[in-house]
């Protein structure tokens, strides 16, 4: 089984660290990847349309969707991974045997909260910060803030300039994750159900928007039994 990590806004493969060993105890294959311009990509033009993205990572990917494989997706990742689970379907490809979605809210539901990608600098790690995701030292740090910026402000155009459109239920197990202190709530990560066959399970974490990389081994109890679960 591999696990396809798929990272958040601004970050990269280096997040899931804490998943490495865990993954490795229970003889999973981690597939770590990281967008253009994130990570080891670092120098690579950023991309910041999530079609162009999507398209990225499944032509880097590709070669991982023939065996049995998962995704696990958080914040940006999510819609990433929700993609992907469609791009697959519609080119009749093997399909992930497994969803793990994280810290995002349905496709349909993010077009109701503010635009944030064209604030002015200020304003923008304002609410970076309110995110919880940044060290306190870079928000600070002015030097570290403009090497910074840009690779989120493309992120967050992505998101925002995404325009969800009517598809085809995915008939894909699939879990959805949530920190219980996020600015989602439970409410509204219920909507996910409106565009999968199967019922989803929400499952609650202690934490803010990036709890699953602080509760990564409870995280990978809740992949265990659902993999295992899964397997005929």
């Amino acid at each position: 089984m591999k696990i396809i990590f798929l990272h958040h806004a601004g970050g990269d493969q280096y997040a899931f660290k804490k998943f490495k060993n865990l993954i490795d105890q229970n003889g999973w294959e981690a597939v770590y990847f990281d967008l253009p311009g994130h990570g080891d990509r670092f120098t690579e033009p950023l991309i910041d349309d999530i079609h162009s993205i999507v398209e990225e990572t499944y032509n880097s990917l590709s070669h991982h969707f023939i065996d049995d494989y998962a995704f696990f997706g958080t914040s940006m990742g999510t819609l990433i991974a929700y993609l992907l689970a469609h791009k697959l379907s519609d080119n009749q490809k093997v399909l992930p045997k497994h969803l793990f979605l994280a810290s995002r809210r349905c496709p349909d539901s993010h077009l109701r909260f503010p635009r944030v990608a064209h604030l002015p600098e200020e304003d923008f790690w304002e609410k970076v910060r309110i995110y919880g995701g940044c060290p306190p030292a870079l928000i600070k740090h002015k030097e570290l803030r403009e090497v910074y910026e840009p690779l989120l402000r493309a992120d967050f155009r992505a998101l925002e300039d995404y325009q969800p459109m009517k598809r085809n239920l995915l008939d894909i197990p699939t879990t959805i994750l949530l920190g219980k202190q996020d600015l989602i709530t439970f409410d509204e990560m219920r909507t996910w159900q409106n565009h999968f066959k199967p019922e989803i399970d929400i499952l609650e974490f202690e934490g803010g928007h990036f709890f699953c990389y602080l509760h990564a081994e409870e995280v990978i109890k809740v992949m265990k039994n659902k993999l295992i679960g899964s397997e005929p």
